[in-house]
């Protein structure tokens, strides 16, 4: 791609960058992702347009048992995704240039799957995903709902082997949307297996009891970690600071990320609630989570149901108004507008 200097009539050429593949060569093909990103960093932060990213035979090398590289050519992609801070997303299967100003993804599109975790088997509100609100089952407001995201490549719904959760495979079978099935009480290990069938890149977890997931709150995450240096990111909840109110937003982290977890520990509490290590071992993972604009700023606000009286409150708003297209500031400022607000003695927080 060449600019031409309209006093000149010349063609000003811009110069690609190509250390992190013909150089691969001098290292037997052993730059690592943290050497693909810290060089990418660097190339980009000097101005250069154009960064060459990938193995130095072809794509898939080392899949073929080429010139066995030290990562993957996606590991290697998503590594110079985020050394980039001024690129943005494309796609294209006939290249393997990151640019500064306009990446191509090549090779390997940076798939970004949502996985919604459900299960009939509530200790405290057993049933709780089929329950209506507002006429709707819970998880069709979650599925439903979540769709709506523009940049999710895909959602999957993560549930168990046991016979009691037939019923929500059906569900998302019928509203178009694949399941996986796993292990009951090993979310994480469920989680594994649900990114692995989808092949995702970028996770983003979703909880099946937040029937107000708001999709626009869902793209303002997976678009603050397609711009951010970090392993982790959220605006599910007032975490870091970050004033959001719980029940409209999301977590998300690499598929790497999560496999890497899944390594690490057999800690059953880690085992059940897939992203608690994380948050258990902040020094190794770089965290981050978006702050709240005004209109979701409440952390003092909760909207998921734990318990048959959660969904009680969450009808009060449905028969008041809210639908499954309202936004999470419509949704809030009708709330807020009621003033109708009771103490969770547990939690210590409102519920709307």
């Amino acid at each position: 791609m060449n600019l031409i200097n309209k006093a000149t009539k010349m063609i000003a050429p811009k110069i690609l960058d190509c250390t992190l593949r013909d150089g691969s060569y001098v290292i037997d093909f052993q730059f690592t992702a943290a050497d693909t990103e810290n060089i990418a960093r660097e190339l980009d932060e000097a101005g250069f347009p154009y960064i060459e990213v990938g193995h130095s035979v072809e794509l898939g090398a080392s899949e073929q048992g080429k010139n066995i590289a030290a990562a993957s050519d996606v590991e290697y992609m998503q590594a110079a995704m985020k050394a980039v801070n001024r690129g943005k997303r494309g796609d294209s299967l006939l290249c393997y240039i990151y640019l500064s100003s306009e990446i191509a993804v090549c090779g390997s599109n940076i798939k970004t799957v949502a996985i919604v975790q459900a299960r009939m088997g509530s200790t405290r509100f057993p049933g709780k995903m089929l329950a209506r609100l507002g006429g709707i089952p819970l998880l069709e407001w979650v599925l439903s709902r979540l769709a709506r995201a523009n940049t999710l490549d895909q959602i999957v719904l993560a549930t168990s082997h046991s016979e009691n959760d037939n019923a929500l495979a059906d569900l998302a079978v019928r509203l178009g949307v694949q399941v996986y099935r796993g292990s009951e009480s090993d979310v994480l290990a469920r989680f594994v297996g649900a990114a692995t069938l989808s092949n995702a890149v970028n996770v983003v977890r979703i909880c099946a009891d937040n029937p107000f997931i708001d999709p626009d709150e869902v793209d303002r995450l997976v678009n603050f970690f397609a711009q951010q240096q970090c392993d982790y990111a959220c605006n599910h909840q007032d975490r870091l600071g970050s004033g959001y109110a719980d029940g409209f937003g999301a977590e998300i982290f690499t598929a790497g990320t999560l496999k890497k977890i899944a390594t690490m520990t057999k800690e059953p509490r880690h085992r059940e609630h897939a992203t608690l290590y994380l948050w258990d071992h902040p020094k190794e993972f770089n965290l981050a989570a978006i702050q709240a604009p005004a209109g979701l700023s409440f952390p003092e606000l909760r909207f998921d149901v734990d318990t048959p009286e959660d969904l009680q409150k969450m009808q009060q708003w449905v028969d008041a108004g809210v639908t499954i297209d309202s936004t999470a500031q419509d949704i809030i400022a009708l709330a807020r507008s009621t003033g109708r607000f009771a103490s969770d003695i547990n939690n210590g927080v409102l519920y709307a």
